[in-house]
Parts: structure tokens; C-alpha cells; sequence
């Protein structure tokens, strides 16, 4: 069990606010951790069945691991906001729980926003295609790295990263168009 700390005060860290208030809504609940295993053990070694008591593992739960970590060090703890879940912030915004001005201080832009509530209505239909909300993802994952775009060598001599970025705006445009159709 750790205690994570966002740096929320510093008004240059909008990414840090709007973690924070992802959190504290519910929308993120889960971090990502990297470790180094010190001592493990792994099923048909001397001690596996200790260790699958040890860690309270059912017998079909166990049947399902190949290793068990004893011991560990770990390396970090990272609390993925964007691209990770994208669905995660188009709810949050719906829900009000993140503003535009959370948003613009990552670097969101208007038509972003717009974007985000027609995914987020779209999302909130029961009968959400599983492709709708994959496109949904990929939407969200090209507006969060535009910013690495934008000065990429995709399209030499072209400040905003030439073609490519008039081909993805064109493409969402008409998902735009297919998601307001949806809701």
C-alpha cells in the first residue's frame, strides 16, 4: 500500500491538477508500477504451495500463476492520465468532475472538448460498439501526443507536422460527425 502525492499546488503542473481531480472522482483508480524481482518462485518449486497459502490464493488462482513474487524493489510508480485511459477523461469532463480549463492547460483545444462530449455520449449508450470505443481511444491518444507531432520530422519544413496532421484532423472530423450521429 503506498501514498501517492500530486504536485497540484505548482500552477505550472496542470497535468498534476487534473490528475488530482481525476482521482479524487473516481475516474482513475488504478497506477502502474515497475519493480525488480529480488525472490520469487515459480509452480513445481520446493515451497509453491507455502507461498499460494501465503498470498491467499484459491486453487483455481494458483493453477493460473506461473510465478509468485516474494520479494521485490521497486523502481516506480506511475499514475497514467492520458492516452492510458482515454475514456477515463471523457467521462470525467461529461461529468464535470474536469473543466475546460483543466483541459486547456494540458493542451487541449476547443475542438478537443467538442470531441470529448460527443465520445462521452456516445460511450454512455448501451449498446456502444466495442470498435466505436476503440476509435474513441485512438482519438483520444492522437490529442494527447499532438504536441510531439507538431515537431516531429513527419513532414520536413512543415511546422505542424505536414500532411499527417491534416489527414488525422480530416479523419476526425468525420468521426465527430459519426459519433453526434450516434447520440
Amino acid at each position: 500500500i503506498e501514498t501517492v502525492q500530486f504536485a497540484k499546488d505548482i500552477e505550472e503542473n496542470g497535468l498534476a491538477r487534473l490528475a488530482w481531480k481525476m482521482t479524487v472522482a473516481g475516474f482513475l483508480r488504478a497506477v502502474s508500477v515497475g519493480f525488480r524481482a529480488v525472490k520469487s518462485i515459480r509452480q513445481g518449486d520446493q515451497g509453491w504451495n507455502e507461498a499460494v497459502a501465503n498470498a491467499g490464493l484459491s486453487q483455481a488462482d494458483a493453477n493460473r500463476c506461473r510465478r509468485i513474487f516474494l520479494e521485490h524493489q521497486q523502481l516506480e510508480l506511475s499514475a497514467c492520465i492520458l492516452g492510458a485511459n482515454p475514456n477515463a477523461v471523457a467521462r470525467a469532463y461529461k461529468e464535470h468532475a474536469i473543466s475546460d480549463e483543466d483541459l486547456s492547460a494540458v493542451g487541449f483545444r476547443d475542438d478537443d472538448m467538442e470531441f470529448l462530449a460527443a465520445a462521452s455520449a456516445a460511450m454512455d449508450k448501451a449498446d456502444c460498439d466495442p470498435m466505436v470505443r476503440a476509435l474513441i481511444g485512438r482519438e483520444m491518444g492522437r490529442i494527447t501526443k499532438r504536441k510531439h507531432l507538431s515537431s516531429s520530422n513527419n513532414a520536413p519544413g512543415m511546422p505542424d507536422g505536414g500532411g499527417l496532421l491534416r489527414r488525422q484532423a480530416d479523419e476526425r472530423a468525420g468521426f465527430l460527425a459519426q459519433l453526434k450521429a450516434l447520440v
